[in-house]
């Protein structure tokens, strides 16, 4: 699985020259989802309706993930500016359903720090699908 997220990946592992792991970015719980809006037409003096497919609504992508290593909280910081920002962020990625997308915003971020390792958290993010306005 690849997920890149405005050029920092989110499920890498580095070994350091010594051996071992010197850095670990796992992802969990994926979900995205999306759902057609509709509108229904009653027909004046007849049975029934027409229904209109307006389109989908933007994917909504969210996922759990944890990371390890000296570089774990840079990479935290990065993620929580792009969230503040609120501007779109480069995405890319192979997730069913999510592998057209290039754009993001972020919804949701919310981070753990895990007791006794100061390199260690986990995190759950909610992306949406950004277009750009016409």
């Amino acid at each position: 699985m690849k997920i890149e997220l405005d050029g920092t990946a989110l499920d890498q592992t580095e070994e350091s020259p010594a051996g071992g792991i010197s850095e670990a970015r796992s992802i969990t719980n994926i979900v995205s989802g999306a759902k057609r809006n509709y509108v229904m037409h009653a027909i004046p003096g007849l049975d029934g309706c027409v229904f209109q497919d307006m389109g989908r609504t933007a994917v909504r992508i969210q996922f759990d993930g944890t990371i390890t290593g000296k570089s774990a909280i840079s990479v935290i910081e990065m993620i929580r500016s792009r969230y503040k920002s609120g501007q779109p962020v480069p995405f890319i990625s192979d997730i069913s359903g999510a592998s057209d997308i290039t754009k993001v915003i972020i919804d949701d971020f919310r981070v753990t720090g895990e007791s006794g390792n100061k390199n260690q958290y986990s995190y759950t993010i909610t992306l949406r699908e950004y277009t750009e306005p016409a």
